[in-house]
């Protein structure tokens, strides 16, 4: 969980990192329903943003937006959270462009057959809470999926943190921090050593590369002013940045850096909590 939150934290602030990718700080947040993970999502937000930077959509449709005129706006340096889309919408050619950051016009048909043209401008942070969505390779190329776990001691710490008083003044402590966090540029002086360690056999390593990079990127921004900066003003990222993130992608993604799709989680878990046998071989045999 902490892992998870941390990811979060990284994707909402990624949006002050001037050389980043458009698509790096797209998330999925899969867990089972009641897991906690549109708690957790919503808690952060208004810890890490203004209300007027992020907008909360519940199973939205293209027309949604159409009509409430979110066509218009631009989304540049804001925060999209959709909460429980369906699959249509996942697949739709409108989330297909607004993820992508490719700025221009899309359509879509509503319920009447009508044609709706929309003109996306701006790339957002997209974050998705969602227990069933899956991906095919190319999704898992633009969305890093974060695993939530359900587990009871969370529940008992979510169930406190809902009876607490809302006027505890710690929440606006962090948004004032963050609020002061200004866009930067960010340069990875061990870039090419980066490169050189991660996997190379699947051409999904480069998605994974770049968005590994932005996350990194992103860590730094956020610990701006503990970091130093170069003659031309640009932020330098330090090992303690590639270490956080690290530790975010091996507990998202496995510690090959290998993105797993709904069926492949599902496998893992079940080989995890079957019952592991005793080994019965004697003190002198050596065999297995």
């Amino acid at each position: 969980e902490e892992q998870a939150k941390k990811a979060c934290i990284l994707a909402i602030v990624g949006r002050l990192v001037k050389n980043q990718r458009p698509i790096s700080f797209n998330i999925i947040l899969n867990g089972v329903s009641g897991s906690g993970k549109d708690f957790m999502i919503d808690l952060l937000l208004k810890l890490c943003a203004p209300k007027e930077d992020w907008e909360h959509q519940k199973d939205p449709t293209p027309k949604t937006f159409k009509y409430e005129g979110k066509d218009a706006d631009n989304w540049e340096n804001r925060i999209l959270y959709i909460e429980d889309p369906s699959q249509k919408f996942m697949d739709s050619e409108f989330m297909k462009v607004f993820v992508s950051g490719n700025s221009g016009k899309t359509s879509s048909v509503d319920d009447k057959r009508r044609r709706i043209v929309m003109e996306i401008k701006g790339k957002p942070v997209v974050i998705l809470t969602t227990a069933e969505t899956s991906l095919n390779i190319e999704g898992l190329r633009r969305w890093l999926i974060i695993p939530i776990i359900a587990k009871q001691e969370k529940t008992a710490r979510i169930l406190t943190l809902q009876a607490e008083n809302d006027e505890n003044a710690e929440p606006l402590k962090i948004l004032n921090y963050l609020n002061c966090l200004e866009t930067q540029q960010v340069h990875i002086p061990f870039g090419k050593k980066l490169a050189e360690l991660l996997p190379q056999e699947d051409t999904i390593m480069l998605s994974i590369h770049e968005r590994l990079r932005d996350f990194i990127k992103s860590n730094a921004c956020f610990h701006q002013y503990q970091r130093k900066k170069n003659e031309h003003g640009i932020l330098i990222a330090e090992k303690e940045d590639y270490e956080t993130v690290k530790e975010i992608f091996e507990y998202c993604i496995g510690q090959t850096l290998k993105p797993m799709t709904k069926n492949d989680r599902i496998l893992l878990e079940a080989v995890e909590k079957a019952p592991v046998a005793k080994s019965k071989i004697g003190k002198g045999d050596k065999s297995f």
